[in-house]
C-alpha cells in the first residue's frame, strides 16, 4: 500500500530493474515476462495518474523452479529501493 507517492515513484520508474531475491538461496528473481501481457508491472501514463495513498500497487515475478516458498524470507529490490527480510505468504 503507497503511503508517500513521491517515495512509491522509484517503484514504478521502468529504467530501475526489479528483483526478488530469495535470502536462503541468494537466487535472484525476475519480473514475470509473459509473451500476451509483457512485463507484468505498471508503465507508461498509468504509472503517472495511478501513484497515489489510495492504491496498492503490485509486481509479478517468476518463480520457476519455485525457489520461494510460503514462509519464505526475502528482499525485493527495485533500482536503489531495497526491502529485506519480508517473509512470504
Amino acid at each position: 500500500h503507497v503511503n508517500d507517492p513521491n517515495k512509491a515513484r522509484t517503484l514504478t520508474d521502468l529504467k530501475n530493474d526489479y528483483f526478488l531475491i530469495d535470502q536462503a538461496t541468494n537466487t535472484k528473481i525476475p519480473v514475470t515476462i509473459d509473451s500476451k501481457v509483457r512485463e507484468v508491472r505498471m508503465s507508461g501514463r498509468a504509472q503517472k495518474q495511478m501513484i497515489a495513498p489510495v492504491y496498492d500497487h503490485y509486481i509479478a515475478f517468476v518463480n520457476k523452479p519455485v525457489v520461494v516458498k510460503e514462509g519464505s524470507r526475502v528482499t525485493v529490490k527495485v533500482g536503489d529501493f531495497k526491502a529485506c527480510g519480508l517473509i512470504v505468504k
